[in-house]
């Protein structure tokens, strides 16, 4: 393309990253710089005060996940740009902050307005560098926004010298590649679900790198089996989402073992039957609450009470509420009128038969001590 400004093949590159916006205050050492932007593709959107500026690039690098970019002139210019560039370095957002300078052969002389930008800003980005030829502008514009958007993302701060900018210089942008995803190996993984197999009660953390990999859905998948979404569910319905997570294998946390419930008069599906579903597609699952030991221990200490023989236990399925009391030690009452209501021969209006109770609860290794015809509060 034959030689020009430092300052237009700088915006060349700009535009070879994506940038469509940069957000600022130009100042007499940003002039070169800024008369290129003005030609370009690139809006330059003026803003009242430097630290404005750098938040917009902050905001638009975490609603995009393409790097911000802020100007800022060289002294007070620069440093009010400080608090966002923080901002953005600290909460993982990416964003490329171009300050000016002024001429690098007056850098000595402590010109107008000359501070160490470069010692300032180090601390608060993951990397900068002072454009100190207009040869290297390719290179570092591109590991700029490399750097800025990989993982973790944030800020990344350029130095240019008006000098510098206003020389002239024969070069192209470097190409663009878009960021290499980091992933653990194999090994840390199978560690990472040993533990969490492993764990009494485990909890999740989870922060912006998830929101970043566009993982919630995943995410919610793997931490928490409660239920269906509505009472007129049905397995069928989560055949390809459980599928999905199969292929990936991710463990389920099921918090609530019923496998059906009695709802209005009709029976609806439990989060039980969800995670039953799962394993029976070869997918792991963590059983938590009712019949499993653990729910009543933690029911118990919350209680302060020592003695199961002191609490009594209703519930209407023989398999998690009267299964579960027995191996806790609790004595339980089932309520005939709830999912067993058939088997138990319990017609609304009508005594359950004691006997089909009996029978019922043998075969499913339930000892109720009792029966109630309904439960009612």
């Amino acid at each position: 393309m034959g030689e020009r400004k430092a300052s237009e093949v700088f915006v060349e590159c700009l535009e070879a990253e994506g940038v469509q916006y940069v957000f600022g205050i130009p100042g007499e050492e940003t002039l070169d710089l800024n008369e290129s932007l003005a030609d370009s593709s690139i809006q330059f959107v003026p803003v009242r005060h430097e630290q404005g500026g750098a938040y917009m690039a902050d905001a638009y690098g975490r609603l995009t996940g393409r790097a911000g970019v802020c100007l800022g002139t060289l002294g007070p210019g620069a440093t009010n740009l400080v608090t966002a560039v923080a901002d953005a370095f600290l909460d993982r957002a990416p964003l490329v902050a171009l300050t000016g300078q002024s001429d690098i052969e007056r850098m000595h002389k402590e010109s107008h307005q000359y501070i160490d930008l470069i010692g300032i800003l180090r601390p608060i980005v993951k990397w900068n560098a002072r454009v100190s030829s207009p040869e290297i502008v390719p290179e570092v514009v591109r590991k700029a926004f490399a750097v800025a958007e990989s993982e973790k993302p944030g800020a990344t701060h350029l130095e240019l010298p008006e000098d510098v900018m206003a020389q002239p210089l024969d070069a192209s942008p470097l190409p663009r590649h878009a960021p290499v995803q980091p992933e653990p190996g194999s090994k840390e993984l199978q560690r990472a679900a040993d533990l969490i197999d492993a764990a009494q009660n485990p909890m999740v953390l989870a922060g912006n790198g998830a929101v970043r990999g566009h993982a919630s859905r995943a995410l919610r998948a793997f931490i928490h089996n409660t239920g269906p979404w509505g009472w007129d569910e049905s397995v069928e319905r989560y055949e390809d989402m459980l599928q999905s997570a199969r292929r990936r294998d991710l463990p389920m946390v099921c918090a609530n073992p019923d496998l059906v419930v009695h709802h209005l008069g009709r029976r609806a599906i439990c989060a039980g039957a969800i995670a039953q579903r799962y394993e029976a597609l070869g997918g792991k699952v963590r059983w938590h609450g009712k019949p499993y030991p653990g729910v009543y221990k933690q029911a118990l200490a919350l209680m302060g009470i020592d003695n199961p023989k002191r609490i009594l236990a209703i519930g209407d399925s023989l398999r998690t509420d009267i299964a579960g009391a027995n191996a806790a030690g609790i004595d339980a009452i089932v309520v005939a009128g709830g999912i067993h209501y058939e088997e138990f021969g319990c017609a609304e209006g009508q005594h359950p038969d004691p006997a089909r109770i009996a029978a019922s609860a043998a075969a499913a290794g339930a000892h109720p001590i009792a029966a109630l015809d309904q439960l009612k509060w």
